[in-house]
Order: structure tokens, then C-alpha cells, then sequence
């Protein structure tokens, strides 16, 4: 797997280290957490044998794609928040971005947000949320 995250305003490391997120996820985790905090930004991380990670520090709006990609998990603050990240030119840009049959996932389940994905060009299905969330939205690029 090669997992692509894309952080506008990334927090500094220090600051991942005090959350103690490896401690609520389990056993061997604190390695797994220290390795993805302290891996390099801008280049592919190789952590271990079936797994990349590149961090971009990176607008969406400016991200450019170099390889077509099977899956976005769109976790941006909701559109009342911060209404540029939902803008249809950036729906247009991940539709654009995901292979055929990708899927992009996302716990908004706004109306609008829905129906700017159907215009775009995405089959919609609905899924039970966490808890918490009543549902989310998973978009397959057809």
C-alpha cells in the first residue's frame, strides 16, 4: 500500500508526540506512531514491506497527482466550516485524480455535498457512520 497524506498546515512533531495516540491503538503501536511522525515530508517513506507513506505539506488546491489513485478518505472539517474544501472544483480534482472504480470516503452526508458528487460524476451509496455519526459517504468513480 502507498498512502499519500496531504496536510496543509501540518503539526509540528513535538506536538504529535504529546497526544500519545500510540497508547489508545495498541501493542507495537508506540514504533508504528514514532516511525509516521518522524518519516520525511515531500518523499516516499518506506516502512516497512507493504507499506509507503509520503506526507505533502500541500493545499488540495494545489496537489497534483502523479499517479492515478484508488481510494481518498476525504476527512476535512464539514462545508459550514471550511467551504473552500468542499467546492466542486476540488470534487472535479479527486474525481479526476481516482481510477476507475476508486472510491472516495468521507463522513459528510450534507445534501449539497451529495448532489455536487453526483454532478461531478460519482455513483453515491450511503453507510452507517461511526458513533457519533449517522451516516457517511463513500463516491465510486464509475
Amino acid at each position: 500500500m502507498h498512502y499519500i497524506g496531504i496536510e496543509a498546515f501540518p503539526l509540528r512533531p513535538a506536538l504529535c508526540f504529546q497526544l500519545d495516540y500510540h497508547r489508545h491503538i495498541g501493542q507495537n503501536a508506540e514504533k508504528i506512531y514514532e516511525a509516521l511522525i518522524r518519516c520525511d515530508w515531500e518523499i516516499d517513506n518506506q516502512l516497512s514491506t507493504h507499506f509507503s507513506i509520503q506526507k505533502r505539506e500541500v493545499k488540495i488546491q494545489d496537489f497534483i497527482a502523479v499517479e492515478s489513485i484508488d481510494l481518498i478518505y476525504f476527512d476535512a472539517f464539514g462545508p459550514r466550516v471550511q467551504a473552500e474544501m468542499w467546492d466542486i472544483t476540488i470534487l472535479e480534482k479527486m474525481y479526476q485524480s481516482l481510477n476507475v472504480g476508486g472510491a472516495l470516503v468521507t463522513y459528510c452526508a450534507q445534501g449539497q455535498f451529495k448532489r455536487d458528487l453526483k454532478t461531478v460524476g460519482f455513483i453515491l451509496e450511503s453507510l452507517p457512520g461511526p458513533p457519533g455519526k449517522r451516516e457517511m459517504t463513500r463516491a465510486i468513480k464509475i
